[in-house]
């Protein structure tokens, strides 16, 4: 009787320690921790931190993606220079590292800081260019190819200064959240916006993109 006993005061245990569980699961994360993951998810390109957030294909293209598709279009690259740069630029962003900390936070909204690792992107095309100079002296001016090489030659002259690159720091911004009911995620209304802000402060001091305004 006693061994009878003490199995159900066990199983009882064991059901409510199992119910505390599952309550907590249902809870879902805290702001904070669901803007880090997409952060992930559209900043490094995380596939599962995608799926979570249950992104479409167009707006979990990771930030490095996008660069290397807007640059080879701007100088004329080829794609094998473009897939190798890709390659080189994606590990350095992802050593980028991201933060996160709710700032305030009621029932249906938050607003969550981030933080992020952020290199000086015009260094690098600074850099660029004055490789491109030299290379370019090399060039055989009649070449009807020349300006193809030209682009395969800035792609990689791009891709090593941006890998080169010493992460100058963090800087943060704010970001308004709330829960999206499809997924139970704390996400903000715009995911595009989110991704542009997150890129202009991982690649730009201040966050301050207003020269490429400029270069366009």
């Amino acid at each position: 009787m006693r061994i009878q006993s003490l199995s159900k005061v066990l199983l009882a245990l064991c059901f409510v320690l199992f119910s505390s569980v599952a309550l907590m699961g249902c809870g879902g994360n805290e702001p904070d921790v669901d803007v880090k993951a997409l952060a992930e998810a559209v900043g490094h390109g995380d596939a599962a931190a995608a799926k979570e957030f249950k992104l479409a294909e167009k707006d979990s293209t990771s930030i490095d993606a996008k660069f290397i598709q807007e640059m080879g279009k701007a100088i004329g690259a080829n794609k094998e220079s473009m897939d190798a740069a890709q390659k080189a630029i994606t590990e350095k962003f992802k050593s980028l590292k991201y933060k996160t900390e709710v700032v305030s936070k009621t029932e249906n909204s938050a607003k969550v800081k981030v933080t992020t690792d952020y290199i000086n992107l015009m260094d690098a095309f600074a850099g660029m260019m004055q490789g491109m100079e030299k290379e370019a002296e090399k060039l055989n001016p009649d070449d009807p190819n020349v300006f193809d090489k030209l682009g395969e030659i800035s792609m990689n002259l791009l891709a090593k200064e941006i890998t080169n690159a010493k992460v100058e720091g963090q800087q943060s911004f704010e970001i308004e959240v709330t829960k999206n009911k499809d997924t139970g995620k704390w996400m903000p209304a715009d995911l595009n916006k989110f991704q542009e802000e997150l890129a202009r402060y991982m690649l730009f001091k201040g966050g301050d993109d207003s020269i490429m305004d400029e270069i366009k």
